[in-house]
């Protein structure tokens, strides 16, 4: 289609393009496709969601390291508080630990998460990245702790 004109960067009624589409869906195939034909990685659909934002709920690794090739970003206001905590001390981060998500922990590390919180019983993120038994976590979390130091 874009061989014959479509335009990558068209969006649907809720104004999300084909790159958010394949990025929700993890069609890593499609994302590579579309971004050669100059797809915008930075739209954001009505909703103030974007295609990086997508892959990463849905654990697309593979994605957000391509939209992270395109200089993709989240497209989130700065004024959130990356290390804001509920009652009982849990961060975004010990939450996208307990799922294993490599991806959330990656860019909420990128965007200044403290990944060495801990919450009301003590727990950081990386007891949480063993918890759930996540040896991808864990590599990616000591890698990040060596960079660190």
């Amino acid at each position: 289609m874009c061989d014959h004109g479509f335009d990558p960067n068209n969006d649907d009624y809720d104004h999300r393009a084909a790159l958010m589409i394949a990025s929700i869906k993890g069609n890593a195939d499609v994302v590579k496709l579309l971004l050669q034909y100059n797809a915008d990685p930075n739209i954001t659909d009505m909703y103030g969601s974007s295609a990086l934002l997508e892959a990463t709920k849905n654990g697309h690794d593979d994605i957000v390291n391509l939209l992270f090739e395109h200089e993709a970003s989240l497209c989130m206001p700065d004024r959130i508080n990356i290390n804001a905590a509920d009652y009982n001390k849990r961060t975004a981060s010990h939450i996208a630990a307990a799922e294993g998500n490599v991806a959330a922990i990656r860019i909420l590390a990128e965007r200044g998460a403290d990944l060495s919180a801990a919450d009301r019983w003590g727990n950081t993120v990386r007891d949480e990245a063993a918890r759930c038994n996540s040896h991808r976590l864990i590599e990616f979390l000591d890698g990040k702790r060596e960079l660190q130091t």
